[in-house]
């Protein structure tokens, strides 16, 4: 009987070390998913700031022209929501520089 007890008592031990083993392990894991969210996060952050730099550093008006003068038809890669609120000239100069070479539906205006 007692040999059952002490069995029994060694089964349920290992048990209970195996469950909080995985359970340890699970914590781990999210742990580790939340950080890699946070770098992925962090880069998405830093492109977005590097664009913007660009953008707000490179010369629209020049940079139209003399994709014109070279005679380069270019088309945006995508055309600005008109609902976005970044879309105020206030908010984005870029936009007034856009819709005068492109044109309120996005299609390319023909000089």
């Amino acid at each position: 009987m007692r040999t059952k007890l002490l069995l029994l008592s060694l089964a349920f031990t290992v048990l209970a070390v195996a469950l909080l083993t995985r359970r340890q392990q699970r914590i781990e894991l999210s742990n580790q998913i939340a950080r890699f969210h946070h770098e992925i996060d962090r880069a998405r952050q830093e492109t977005w700031d590097l664009q913007t730099r660009i953008a707000q550093a490179s010369e629209s008006r020049r940079l139209i022209r003399s994709l014109r003068e070279q005679g380069l038809d270019l088309e945006p890669l995508t055309a600005p929501d008109p609902r976005s609120p970044v879309n105020d000239l206030e908010q984005n100069p870029l936009k007034k520089v856009f819709l005068e070479n492109v044109g309120q539906n996005g299609n390319p205006q023909i000089p």
